[in-house]
């Protein structure tokens, strides 16, 4: 999660240390005559907090009115001079958050929190598209496959899933035996993701790409990437066809692509399949789970100090699994 705070005042800013002690967020400050710069620069996932204080009526009005017609990202009000007076009216028109006079102490993520589940999405253009999108930039695509349609693009959880050991495997095994230990584990991989209504897209050679519908404010993969690590040797145990310990690599991203059914997606031309491969296959150590963390903003809760930093791929922050011993 990205916090951006725009801020003359060092008191505001000390209320918000408590974030810069979190793993799951990054937190920057600005001036704020540099507010619709910073904007512009800004990820669209950000989460906006601006202060008002110190500035005269008539520049205040001229923020709260910008904020108002600006919807790239999620806001929040900081008011330590109870200058609005109509606070319910901010949140109609889109705020979700607002520090005023009586709040005192410091900033949690908790609260955070909070004010990104206000507001999980809005319509860009209702009379253009159909579906929604999350203010970052995402297309929900819901909470389940009912309203998804070929040749369309939404936003997904894609996970990607490889099984380690398989050039062990490809060498004790006869072509036929290998074809079934394949089909095996797609299947074993089909029936874990069906129970958080997953779907094998991509498959070949004992790793693929699953999806997850998105509906802009919950993210269940991250529970079932963490289940899989962690029946690794149940697995192992029960399946016929090997003789060690299996290892699985898992990648989840949060991104776009045009969805097309299982087997008629040779021709598809993504950033985000592309990236969850790299992760998947280039990063870090083979064996882990690793995710992106603008998809841990959607986590269930508490699923945040099972991850550490893992570093940086193509831009993103990347976390990585605390695996058991």
């Amino acid at each position: 999660m990205e916090v951006i705070l725009f801020t003359d005042s060092e008191e505001i800013k000390v209320r918000f240390r408590p974030l810069e002690q979190s793993r799951t967020v990054t937190i920057t400050y600005h001036p704020c005559a540099l507010l619709k710069a910073g904007l512009k620069a800004a990820h669209r996932d950000a989460f906006v907090y601006v202060d008002i204080s110190g500035q005269g009526s008539e520049d205040k009005k001229r923020v709260v009115q910008y904020l108002k017609r600006y919807d790239k990202h999620r806001y929040g009000i900081i008011d330590p001079e109870g200058w609005v007076e109509d606070v319910g009216m901010l949140f109609h028109d889109g705020a979700s958050d607002y520090i005023g006079t009586s709040l005192g102490g410091q900033i949690t993520i908790s609260r955070v929190r909070k004010a990104l589940a206000l507001h999980p999405y809005t319509l860009e253009d209702a009379g253009r598209q159909k579906r929604g999108a999350v203010r970052g930039g995402y297309i929900l695509s819901g909470s389940d496959w009912r309203q998804i349609r070929s040749e369309q693009e939404y936003t997904f959880s894609l996970m990607y899933i490889e099984l380690e050991n398989k050039e062990l495997l490809k060498r004790n095994l006869s072509d036929d035996l290998i074809g079934e230990a394949d089909n095996s584990f797609r299947s074993y991989i089909e029936q874990v993701v069906s129970e958080h209504r997953g779907k094998v897209w991509i498959w070949n050679d004992f790793e693929g790409i699953v999806l997850f519908p998105f509906d802009g404010t919950r993210c269940n993969a991250v529970l079932v990437g963490f289940g899989l690590m962690l029946s690794r040797k149940i697995y192992s145990v029960e399946n016929p066809f090997y003789n060690a310990v299996l290892s699985f690599s898992i990648a989840l991203h949060l991104g776009n692509t045009v969805y097309r059914r299982f087997g008629d997606t040779g021709t598809i031309v993504s950033d985000s399949v592309n990236t969850v491969f790299n992760i998947g296959r280039k990063f870090g150590e083979r064996g882990n789970f690793y995710l992106t963390r603008q998809i841990m903003e959607y986590a269930p809760s508490g699923m945040e100090d099972c991850f550490l930093p893992a570093g940086h791929f193509e831009g993103l922050d990347v976390l990585r699994m605390r695996l058991p011993l």
